[in-house]
């Protein structure tokens, strides 16, 4: 049920859908103090022209880069809850930002970077690393993976061909409801985060 995640997934999952409803890949950062409240936040914004260089424009560099250093000087106790297992380039983001807890909703088989936590350097960081459980995980891989068949198609087989070895019911699925065009028509309608879960939960009976 949603009301049973944490609120740092609460918050990252209506910032993922915020993102899917502008157009940008559904991902999204939250950066939680050790009290679990929440210090910063940072979403997708590839497709919406946020930064000059939108191909820096990821959810966990938005997040990291509104963390004031000075202000948070227990940043090693600070955990980033993301909505996506980080590329490379946010992964060593996390470890310079000196964030030392990193919780993973969703898998990525395609650029994934957790595996560098094996360097001798960032290795010797210590990162505690959570990958979660349960049906929120799977409920945004079927949000991601909608989007990915909704934007990009045949144009991305390769990498499309990975997710789908890897995830094959969740891309069955996605690929239904974007025959119907289900979840952007929820999208235009300004459906709510909370309805997307439920809905997602009951047709396929999590």
């Amino acid at each position: 049920m949603w009301s049973n995640l944490e609120k740092p997934w609460q918050l990252a999952m209506k910032l993922a859908w915020e993102s899917f409803k502008s157009g940008s890949l559904p991902i999204a950062a939250v950066i939680a103090d050790a009290d679990g409240k929440i210090v910063c936040t940072g979403r997708n914004t590839v497709l919406e022209k946020c930064f000059k260089n939108r191909n820096m424009a990821h959810a966990e560099m938005g997040a990291l880069m509104d963390l004031d250093y000075d202000a948070h000087p227990e940043i090693r106790k600070y955990t980033i809850y993301t909505t996506l297992e980080p590329c490379p380039m946010c992964m060593g983001a996390i470890v310079m930002s000196d964030v030392r807890k990193l919780r993973v909703a969703v898998r990525d088989p395609w650029a994934g970077a957790v595996d560098i936590c094996q360097l001798p350097y960032i290795a010797s960081k210590n990162m505690d690393i959570v990958f979660e459980a349960g049906k929120m995980p799977t409920i945004l891989t079927v949000l991601y993976l909608y989007r990915l068949w909704e934007g990009y198609g045949t144009n991305a087989d390769n990498f499309l061909k990975r997710l789908d070895e890897h995830f094959p019911a969740e891309t069955t699925f996605a690929r239904d409801l974007l025959a119907k065009n289900i979840l952007r028509n929820f999208a235009e309608e300004g459906a709510s985060i909370e309805k997307i879960y439920n809905y997602i939960e009951g047709t396929w009976k999590l």
